[in-house]
């Protein structure tokens, strides 16, 4: 009888229930199988046992889990988490749902940062509103912060060049000087400026790489004379050949491969020299020709150096001129800006895409998903 109490624990030690011992005790029958039942309900998510397999005390049989609130990681950018603070509310979506909203809450973030990506993981409790949602799966998380008043442009106003920002300011009739900001926050598409400019002043919204590239050009710190932005987005150029290029010469970068680098970026070259721009304005035509000459002398440095990390800086060249060519004259097919703010120690850096799929041309295989979609040029 002494021995019935240690008997008893380890039974209910095993997994066994009170019902099942109590029959036990009753029948003095062993039983060949019981029902072992799980702690906790839920889903069974994998399975480690098959029938008359043996099993060691300890080894798991099932995996189970409450399915009916997840955790969603998301990866943000060090620049900013000044927006994501726990407790806050976030907004779900997924490629799974299109339409569908989930909402959850700020759980936790992530006391360290990952070296590699420059990316701190922030957790939120989700509700699995109809068992929608699924482990593993891929989703857009949507931070909502109250940034306060102040002063804001839209980003393309702005010309990023990792020592300065720039904007162009309107002085004039037609005239546009370079002033220098300080900026803040970015969010929606618009910069908080700082310190530079002042409510009521007039920027150039649009175009100011060309407006920087004529100036250069021109050997000038500030435009005296510049056609408005606004006329630049009147006609459109078929840039189909050089866009096709321009992504062979993407790939050879996402490749890390410099001497397919020097021979996609001398047929790009060839492909943006043979682009009509009959039909343009003589201002249009004009500052066509100047990005042109800026794209040309990237590409025939690129021809002429043989370090892979010296070829990139000259593709951000191309990429940031490219790109303002095809917004201001149209792409004439959809094409994507992605961004990785990694590049050039932090400086960032853009490039053009035809696909929403993340393949990174300044890290190769280093660092190949590490940015994101910023805009979408038509």
């Amino acid at each position: 009888p002494s021995l019935v109490p240690g008997a008893r624990r380890r039974l209910e030690i095993l997994g066994m229930s009170a019902a099942q011992i109590s029959t036990l005790e009753k029948t003095r029958t062993p039983q060949l199988r019981i029902t072992v039942h799980a702690q906790t309900s839920g889903t069974v998510i994998s399975k480690s046992v098959e029938e008359g397999q043996y099993v060691s005390e300890g080894a798991t049989l099932y995996e189970l889990a409450d399915l009916s609130v997840l955790w969603n990681i998301a990866q943000i950018f060090e620049s900013d988490l000044q927006a994501i603070q726990k407790g806050r509310n976030v907004k779900i979506t997924t490629q799974a749902y299109p339409g569908e909203e989930f909402f959850g809450k700020i759980t936790f973030i992530s006391p360290v940062l990952d070296p590699q990506t420059r990316t701190v993981a922030v957790r939120a409790e989700v509700a699995n509103r109809g068992g929608l949602l699924k482990p593993q799966m891929y989703t857009q998380t949507l931070f909502k912060s109250d940034m306060g008043m102040g002063l804001v442009v839209p980003a393309d106003a702005v010309i990023v060049t990792g020592e300065r920002n720039i904007v162009y300011v309107k002085a004039g009739e037609g005239r546009f000087e370079a002033r220098e900001v300080a900026l803040g926050a970015k969010f929606e598409g618009k910069y908080h400026i700082l310190s530079g400019l002042n409510e009521g002043e007039e920027v150039a919204a649009s175009g100011g790489f060309l407006l920087d590239s004529e100036s250069q050009l021109r050997g000038n710190q500030n435009l005296s004379t510049a056609p408005q932005t606004e006329v630049l987005k009147i006609s459109k150029v078929d840039f189909k050949n050089a866009l096709a290029q321009y992504d062979a010469m993407r790939e050879a970068f996402v490749e890390s491969n410099p001497t397919k680098a020097k021979q996609t970026a001398e047929s790009f070259k060839n492909a943006i020299f043979k682009t009509q721009s009959a039909g343009l304005s003589g201002a249009e035509n004009e500052a066509f020709k100047n990005r042109k000459n800026v794209i040309a002398q990237a590409t025939e440095n690129i021809t002429k150096e043989n370090s892979i990390e010296t070829q990139r800086q000259n593709f951000k060249t191309i990429s940031d001129n490219f790109a303002e060519l095809l917004k201001a004259f149209g792409a004439g097919e959809k094409v994507y800006r992605a961004y990785c703010p990694m590049g050039f120690n932090n400086t960032g850096a853009s490039w053009l895409t035809k696909t929403k799929e993340i393949e990174n041309p300044y890290f190769g295989e280093k660092m190949l998903n590490c940015g994101e979609i910023k805009e979408e040029i038509f």
